[in-house]
């Protein structure tokens, strides 16, 4: 099937452009210049044979379904263009007699993957940046969870009251779907959506989609590797978490990137041994209140080395506190971090206002992520599989940029550009 681009109207659609000329979706779209998208979908259609439908029309149409709350589904979607000459419009549909069916925008999804709806999120993002809709001084950063699209208990009927922990057979029907937490009393079986969001506008500027048992940390530096690749201009001077992205490797590559993290203290880490003095640099090694520690060795993904007890390692014959030190077998255990002083004492110190103003600024990425549920369709996940979910997240994240296009556009009237896809 070769890739169409819609030129002659019919008619009635001609009549129905000019008729709906101001309509605030068409002003939109008339005013954003989306042919970048054509040689960003050209290699998924194949030279000669039956035309398709404009993949710039089909994409818009998509739109509608996240960002109009009257229309659910792309099912929905389909059944409105069959008699919606306002729909047809806006969408550049050139006649009301051949229009998609559901399943053509199914298998467009499909066609041009999910790569492409994050190269169109990105192509979308730069453009805002460069129109001073995206600011980029402060981010915050986070994950949502989404649930799964699927028989979440199988389809044998399970009376276990544990259904996560459960041994009844089971037969998922998004087999890429897993159990996540978000709380100890709170289980969910699908998706997260790892988000950096720009604080000033709350929009996203980076996204990424895993399965619910990935933890929201792991993708902390991916996404900031995402935003330095796609977007090197946008420089954030701040970048705000809460207490689930305090890690030592998180802070490093902060460092590294030229950010400072506001990132509030996890309890559950500790603090460094050495600064609660049970132990310390004897000679440059490292010492408990008996004998030198044993190394075993240091963890490069976790940014730690491990230390033990030298009595149950058998380096040292006895020990009298050894007791008081630790209840177990093992041994008492001590971790310390090559970038503890960049955690504890961070270039902006927590005890300070400034600190506190700044991590209110971390209240923008719960925003965005309740404007894209309630607003945005996000919530409202029909897909199975990663790469289909990957879609719909960033067909979300997409239309949030663009309501912020249209708000420009209302305060800049004559205002137009064309979009660039470098």
């Amino acid at each position: 099937m070769s890739m169409k681009i819609n030129k002659q109207l019919s008619f009635l659609m001609y009549d129905a452009n000019i008729k709906f000329a101001n309509d605030p979706m068409k002003v939109l779209f008339d005013k954003l210049d989306f042919s970048f998208i054509y040689p960003l979908v050209e290699p998924f259609y194949k030279k000669g044979g039956r035309d398709s439908f404009d993949p710039v029309s089909l994409f818009k149409a998509i739109l509608f379904v996240y960002m109009d709350l009257k229309i659910k589904s792309e099912r929905e979607l389909a059944k409105h263009l069959h008699h919606d000459l306002r729909l047809l419009a806006i969408c550049g549909f050139p006649d009301i007699q051949d229009t998609p069916t559901h399943a053509t925008f199914s298998v467009f999804r499909s066609r041009i993957g999910d790569e492409s709806f994050f190269e169109i999120f990105h192509t979308l993002v730069a453009q805002a940046f460069t129109n001073g809709i995206i600011f980029g001084n402060i981010t915050a950063t986070d994950a949502t969870h989404l649930w799964a699209f699927s028989n979440k208990f199988g389809k044998k009927l399970c009376t276990c009251k544990d259904k996560q922990h459960c041994s009844c057979p089971k037969s998922f029907s998004d087999p890429d779907a897993s159990w996540g937490a978000k709380s100890k009393d709170y289980s969910f079986f699908g998706y997260k959506a790892h988000l950096i969001v720009d604080s000033k506008s709350q929009l996203p500027v980076s996204v990424s989609v895993t399965t619910g048992s990935e933890h929201d940390s792991q993708q902390a530096i991916p996404l900031l590797n995402q935003l330095k690749d796609k977007h090197p201009d946008i420089k954030p001077k701040f970048n705000t978490a809460d207490s689930a992205y305090d890690s030592h490797s998180i802070y490093k590559e902060h460092k590294d990137s030229d950010i400072i993290p506001i990132i509030e203290l996890n309890p559950k880490n500790g603090v460094n041994p050495f600064l609660t003095n049970e132990i310390k640099f004897i000679n440059g090694k490292p010492c408990c209140r008996k004998s030198q520690l044993c190394y075993c060795g240091l963890d490069y993904k976790r940014n730690r080395a491990k230390l033990r007890c030298p009595f149950v390692l058998g380096k040292i014959p006895n020990c009298e506190f050894f007791a008081q030190c630790c209840s177990t077998s093992y041994g008492r255990t001590f971790y310390i971090h090559p970038t503890d002083d960049i955690r504890l004492f961070p270039a902006v110190p927590r005890f300070s206002q400034k600190w506190d103003i700044l991590y209110n600024n971390r209240s923008a990425v719960e925003r965005t992520n309740s404007e894209l549920k309630l607003q945005h369709a996000l919530l409202n996940n029909r897909f199975r599989t990663i790469k289909k979910v990957k879609s719909h997240v960033y067909m979300s994240c997409i239309a949030v940029v663009l309501k912020r296009f249209s708000e420009f556009f209302i305060h800049n009237p004559d205002y137009s550009f064309a979009f660039s896809s470098g």
